[in-house]
This record gives C-alpha cells, structure tokens and sequence, in this order.
C-alpha cells in the first residue's frame, strides 16, 4: 500500500497595512502521484483532529478562515468538536436551496456558535440573499470580487486583489481586506497519516503507563479534547457497559471504566481518528490496533519486561513496515515515539510475539474494534 499524507497550504488575509488578519486554509491529500483537496465534512475533520499543529503556525491575534456552504452549518457533530474560538467561517452558497424552517434552525446554530467565539463572514452573493436572515453585525466581513464598487452596506470588506494597481485603488476605500496580491497559497507543513496517533490520546496513554497513575491529570488531559471526552462519556454509559447509574463527569467515567478498559478505548479511538480522514484508511487504520494489541496482549501474558505502551506500538510499528512497505526506522519517524515509549525494536521479542500472531487472530480482534466503535457512535 502507498503511503498517505496531507499537506496543509495557507493564504494570507491582510488589512490595507498589510497585516496579516487571517489565514485561509486548504488541504490535500497525497497518496503517490494522485492529490485530492479535501472539502466538507473531510476537511472539517482534518482541523479537529489536527488543530494543535495548526495553531502553531497562526499567530495569537490571527484567525483561521474555512470555506463552507451556508447550509453545513446543520452539521453539528463537525463543528462542535472545532476550536470556534480561532476561527472564521467564510460562507458561500448552500448546496441546496434551504426553506424558512431550516434557515431559521441555522439562525439558532449560528447563535451559539457566535457565543463561542466563532467569526462568521459571507461571499457577497450569498450575503446578498440571506442578509436579512443574518444581520450584519453578526458578520466580520464580506467577501466582495474586485470589480464591485457598492459597499454601502458593510463597512469591512474582503477582495481577492490581483495586482498592485487593483490593490491601491480599493485601499483608500477604507479597511477592507485584501489577498492574493500578498501571496497565493504556500504549504505549511505536511503530516504523515501514521502521525494521527500523536494526539491528545497519546498523552492520556502516557498517563496510563505510568505505575502511579494520576488521575487528576489524566482527566485534565481528556477534558481539553471535547470530542474525546464526549465519547468516553457515551462509552461509559453504553449497553455494552451497562452502568447502574448514568455517569456525568469524566472523571466518574475513568474510576467506572478502569484504566485497562480506558486504555483499550483510547487505542480504539486512536485508530478510528487515522481511519476518519481518509475512509480507504479505515481497514488498514483497524488492522493496525489490532496488532498492537494482540502484540500487547501476548507480551503481557509472557511477561516481558517491557510496558504495554511499548507492546503495543511495536506491533503497529512492525505491521505497518510490513504494509506500507517501508522501514521501521522511517515509521518510527513518522509516529513521534513518546519518550516513555521508547522501543528496543533490536529486542527479538518483539519479532517473536509479531510472528507468532496467526491471521485469524487479527481478523477477530479487528472485529472487536469496529464492534466498540459501532457502540460509541450510537
């Protein structure tokens, strides 16, 4: 199998000053010769998963601007997991025409949206068409085509501004924004799809190595990933847990569960958020936790002297220089290896316990994982 990774591009938004406001983002995913821009829903969460590496790239004052269609705003489960507070959404056309019934249910979202700090601006066609429904001074700024000269209706403006000339003339019009004259988009950073696993749930799993686990930090360390901690919550009070009792708060979730069960939910969700971005990575993304494990599982039950963090990323290191068909040296660059988990691949173990995994063993765990995977969802 080739291997995947994304590259992230970025377009500078500036003021007349030529200060950077915002930074409008884009992007692909790579696999050998083919690249394809990822939009939607795919893109969304790309930056959910991703935004910590993003971030580092924005400054404190700057703003990241995402294209969407008016009506994706409908799509809660995408956006409530975005950190709304560093971002703009520019909003174009929806992709069908949307009646009173759902314009007013955007309305509402876009509300509590903008309680959680989110910027919202619009293209100038769809601000012209649901301007009503949408007051300006909810809006940050319109994005105009260079050529319109009727701003009477918001004072902050956006061009898309070609050249030098285009760019002089619509500055003294006031403090509009202006963009592709100071640069198209340039790429910021590329990410490795195996570098997924390098998320707030590696942290957590850090965490649960050590022999003294800390559970106040452990659930700090959930609480700053919305996403994670809402499905820890639907974990603890699913069927297959069964609780007496619904369970409210994360740390309740951690002492119900137990930090075995945990760990083998954070692995599985660390799997799912490899598999989520691209949808042709979910069997391979499966396959991967399910070594692991089972590498973990027989190492443990052998007792090696090494940590489950170390059992189970040498089983995914091996499998995947196995499927991807590069070498453990390059995956590991790839993973960023927590310190704690450093692994003495040279340790013939590792290789004994990955031999000795017959593939039926793989397929019945594989079905395990997307069994609890399944049972979170719903």
């Amino acid at each position: 199998m080739q291997n995947v990774y994304f590259e992230v591009f970025f377009k500078p938004v500036v003021d007349r000053s030529k200060k950077v406001r915002y930074r409008k983002v884009k992007v692909f995913k790579v696999r050998g010769k083919e690249r394809e821009e990822l939009f939607l829903g795919r893109l969304l969460n790309f930056l959910t998963h991703q935004f910590d590496r993003i971030n580092k790239h924005l400054s404190e004052e700057e703003r990241l601007t995402v294209e969407l269609p008016l009506d994706f705003l409908v799509s809660q489960t995408l956006i409530e997991g975005l950190p709304l507070e560093k971002l703009n959404f520019l909003l174009k056309n929806p992709l069908t025409k949307p009646n009173e019934r759902k314009i007013f249910k955007i309305k509402q979202l876009l509300k509590d949206y903008l309680k959680f700090n989110l910027e919202v601006s619009f293209y100038y066609e769809t601000y012209l068409s649901y301007k009503y429904s949408f007051p300006p001074k909810e809006v940050s700024f319109i994005c105009i085509p260079s050529e319109r000269d009727d701003l009477t209706f918001h004072r902050n403006c956006f061009f898309n501004v070609d050249t030098t000339d285009v760019f002089e003339k619509l500055k003294e019009k006031g403090d509009y924004f202006c963009g592709k004259l100071f640069g198209d988009y340039e790429k910021v950073f590329e990410i490795n799809a195996l570098s997924y696993l390098q998320t707030t749930i590696s942290k957590a799993l850090e965490i649960l190595e050590d022999e003294d686990t800390d559970i106040a930090a452990l659930e700090k360390v959930i609480k700053t990933d919305p996403q994670l901690a809402v499905g820890i919550l639907k974990y603890a009070n699913s069927p297959l847990i069964a609780p007496p009792s619904p369970i409210r708060d994360i740390k309740h979730a951690i002492v119900y569960l137990g930090l075995e069960r945990l760990k083998e939910f954070l692995l599985m969700i660390m799997m799912n958020n490899l598999a989520s971005v691209d949808p042709e990575f979910q069997k391979v993304a499966l396959r991967l936790g399910a070594v692991g494990l089972l590498v973990e599982k027989k190492g443990k039950e052998k007792k090696l002297p090494l940590s489950g963090c170390q059992l189970f990323l040498g089983g995914l290191v091996l499998e995947s220089s196995k499927i991807f068909e590069k070498p453990v040296e390059e995956i590991l660059k790839m993973l960023s290896v927590p310190p704690n988990c450093s692994l003495p691949l040279e340790d013939k173990r590792f290789l004994e316990l990955y031999n000795e995994i017959a593939p039926v063993e793989v397929e019945k765990a594989m079905e395990e994982l997307k069994k609890l995977l399944v049972e979170v969802k719903g």
